[in-house]
């Protein structure tokens, strides 16, 4: 860097909650707390991060259905509709394990097009991120996050959500 470069400007505020988010989620990991506290760690500081309503980890169980291991965010009443989902079911949540790929819903417009059971249920949501927890080229489970208004995410957004996936795995094969 020469005297007349530019000096690197400061990361925003966006980029340092995000990062203060990752570091406290991979402190709990490296702290060995046990694997349900590390998810809801996870969990809690993407939700924080990003401004979603709730998140949730889910596990791909041998009857081929996820199943909901941590909730945060949610009522009570919202956790007790998450049921074990079948792998057939089209939902983000589904989709995102069997496809092994990212999902990314951002309005109730574009789930009607492509995830319509979505919008089926008491859902209030109005967009969705999911994204797989791949351990040797397996979706073994998911994380997934929701919020109360159509969002887009940014390209940091889904970088953050999948940095906190890996830590999920890792928490998870510990």
């Amino acid at each position: 860097m020469g005297p007349d470069d530019p000096l690197p400007s400061a990361p925003s505020r966006e980029s340092r909650v995000g990062i203060r988010s990752l570091a406290r989620a991979a402190q709990a990991l490296h702290a060995g707390r046990d694997t349900a506290d590390v998810l809801r760690t996870a969990v809690h500081e993407g939700i924080t991060a990003m401004g979603a309503e709730g998140g949730t980890v889910v596990l791909r169980d041998h009857r081929n259905r996820v199943v909901p291991l941590v909730t945060v965010g949610y009522s009570t009443t919202e956790v007790r509709g998450f049921p074990d989902l079948s792998l057939d079911l089209q939902l983000p949540l589904t989709s995102a394990v069997r496809e092994c790929t990212a999902v990314w819903v951002s309005s109730r417009e574009e789930a009607a097009v492509h995830y319509p059971a979505l919008l089926a249920g008491s859902s209030t949501s109005h967009s969705w991120a999911v994204v797989p927890l791949i351990v040797d080229d397996d979706a073994i489970g998911a994380l997934g996050v929701s919020f109360r208004a159509p969002r887009r995410l940014t390209g940091d957004e889904r970088k953050h959500l999948t940095t906190l996936a890996d830590i999920c795995v890792h928490a998870i094969r510990a």
